[in-house]
């Protein structure tokens, strides 16, 4: 499950779909962000999800652009804390520092 899909869970979990003719998803920073307010996830939480959505979109958008394995695999392990912490309530990533 990547970790856009794993917030469109949470935030359907927590009524954060509009209820339109059509549900449609809220962005994911909106999600973020009302979940954050809500209490469902913790501030940091909210910090290392945006960090994690800025390097993707900074591999998958910028030419020139690298990171090295060892990044890679950071990038990994917060990924998966992320996922796991969106499945808890609240959610807490305990000891996780952002870099920047």
């Amino acid at each position: 499950m990547t970790l856009e899909h794993a917030l469109i869970d949470a935030g359907n979990r927590h009524g954060l779909v509009a209820s339109t003719v059509a549900p449609r998803i809220a962005p994911p920073n909106r999600i973020i962000r009302e979940l954050e307010e809500r209490g469902v996830i913790t501030h940091a939480t909210a910090e290392t999800i945006n960090y994690l959505r800025h390097l993707r979109n900074q591999a998958a958008h910028h030419k020139g652009f690298s990171i090295d394995a060892e990044q890679a695999l950071e990038y990994a392990r917060l990924t998966k804390r992320v996922l796991d912490a969106l499945n808890e309530e609240p959610a807490r990533i305990p000891g996780v520092q952002v870099p920047g």
